[in-house]
């Protein structure tokens, strides 16, 4: 999926509109709640090539595994949900504000020592919350946390609180489990991170 050059970032504080508009002349506004997001600002200009690469290398790594997420969440990833979710990751990286860990959600996992060390862009991950097992993309890596984007159409964590597809959290990367694996004709396992 390509990101074209003539996407414009929109903001109208007054309104509290925030979004990308589209070369159809969509919309895709901002699913995240005015808490989760710096002050806003007036704002309409072209996405930065840093913004548009980073695009391009997230949605790219969803769709190599988008069998293994449909089989997961066991809803369609077409390239409409690809593209929502390449959005928010742009979103988020401009806008989002910086989040404190939410480890206590999340039952401890032990998962393989190389995932632990290096947690790339667009890794798949399950998290269990004690109520529901969730499958989530890893956004980036700082040190002992990873934040993470919800794949599914919710996510559970406790009788108040409920995680809505493309919600992004941060989380302490002991809490993370093995994502889906791909079944090969030989009936080997391979474990898909990006």
């Amino acid at each position: 999926m390509h990101v074209n050059i003539q996407w414009q970032w929109f903001c109208e504080p007054a309104t509290k509109h925030l979004g990308i508009q589209l070369e159809s002349g969509t919309p895709h506004l901002c699913p995240y709640k005015a808490s989760r997001l710096i002050p806003l600002y007036p704002l309409q200009a072209s996405l930065t090539t840093d913004e548009a690469q980073l695009f391009q290398e997230f949605t790219e790594c969803l769709e190599e595994v988008s069998s293994l997420i449909e089989t997961s969440i066991q809803q369609p990833c077409n390239s409409d949900w690809v593209q929502a979710a390449g959005l928010n990751l742009l979103i988020i990286q401009r806008f989002g504000r910086p989040q404190l860990p939410q480890s206590w959600y999340f039952q401890e996992a032990l998962i393989a020592e190389q995932t632990q060390q290096e947690l790339k862009l667009g890794a798949l991950v399950q998290l269990n919350s004690g109520l529901q097992q969730g499958l989530c993309v890893v956004l980036q890596q700082d040190g002992e946390f990873a934040e993470c984007m919800v794949l599914g159409a919710e996510f559970v964590l406790s009788d108040v609180k409920t995680l809505r597809q493309f919600d992004v959290f941060k989380v302490m990367i002991n809490r993370l489990q093995r994502g889906p694996h791909e079944t090969h004709a030989d009936g080997s396992h391979t474990l898909r991170l990006a």
